[in-house]
């Protein structure tokens, strides 16, 4: 994994071999053109790495705002013309701080005069190309290390809540052992025994309820929904003041205006707008 560590040490090193072509191009220049101009390697060297230290240390605040701007979802023009905005007042600020060393240092001493002709415009020609490269390379490295950072953190969560969601999904099935497996109906003198899961919903009928099977017959017993409700395994979800389904069962659930849910034998309930979210985070828990 990418770390700030890892990203520092790069553009150290990016720098450094800046700094060393920049000393080595002016000794170039120098030996090339016969400059009358008393400099060696080092001393070039320590001047650049001045002018690179510069140009890092204002780096801090395009961090600052890339890292806000990687926050977004979704980058919109005006965030491009911003960044461009915020990278052209830092070279502006990189060219005023170098030029004022310069100037602070020169022989003849400071002067605004000299510091704009001989440090200023000096120094926007010859820095501003390849500071403002410097900054778009940097800004685009950081923006996409953010948003890794943020999916990697996104992913994280999304991991979290699934194996939450696995917990809470072995917890109600647990529970659903600890529940009846089995229904005792009273049919005239004998008693139905009926595996819940050959139950598809029951239906309030006056004081009854009405069971409905997989194999067609419908059991009526004495009963209420909400005792029923709790003596039932917890796939047995109410969804209306009338109805309690055995969500297994469902095939379908339409929210068209209407909601409804659909059973495995084209059985249509009414779902009741208070059981909606009940609905939906059962299918959504089962579903992972």
């Amino acid at each position: 994994m990418i770390t700030n560590r890892h990203i520092l040490t790069l553009f150290s090193i990016i720098i450094l071999i800046i700094v060393i072509f920049e000393a080595s191009q002016q000794i170039f220049y120098v030996h090339y053109f016969n400059l009358n101009y008393q400099a060696d390697f080092w001393s070039l060297f320590k001047s650049q790495s001045i002018k690179w230290i510069v140009w890092l240390s204002m780096s801090y605040f395009l961090i600052r705002f890339i890292r806000n701007l990687s926050k977004k979802n979704q980058l919109e023009l005006s965030d491009l013309y911003k960044t461009f905005s915020v990278i052209l007042l830092l070279i502006l600020i990189d060219i005023f701080i170098i030029s004022i060393i310069n100037s602070l240092q020169s022989v003849n001493g400071f002067s605004w005069e000299l510091f704009w002709k001989d440090s200023f415009v000096y120094f926007s020609f010859q820095k501003f190309p390849i500071y403002t490269l410097a900054y778009v390379c940097f800004a685009i490295i950081l923006y996409f290390y953010f948003t890794n950072i943020k999916l990697q953190i996104d992913i994280l969560e999304m991991d979290q809540l699934k194996q939450e969601n696995l917990k809470l999904y072995s917890k109600i099935n647990q529970t659903n052992h600890n529940n009846s497996k089995l229904l005792n109906i009273k049919v005239g003198n004998k008693q139905k025994i009926i595996p819940t899961n050959q139950i598809n919903w029951f239906e309030a009928d006056d004081y009854c309820v009405n069971v409905y099977t997989k194999s067609s017959p419908v059991y009526s017993i004495r009963m209420s929904l909400k005792t029923l409700e709790k003596k039932m395994p917890k796939n047995f979800l109410r969804v209306h003041r009338g109805a309690i389904v055995n969500m297994n069962a469902l095939t379908e659930f339409s929210k068209n205006g209407i909601n409804q849910i659909t059973l495995i034998d084209g059985t249509i309930i009414n779902v009741s707008k208070s059981r909606i979210k009940a609905v939906n985070q059962y299918i959504s828990l089962v579903s992972n």
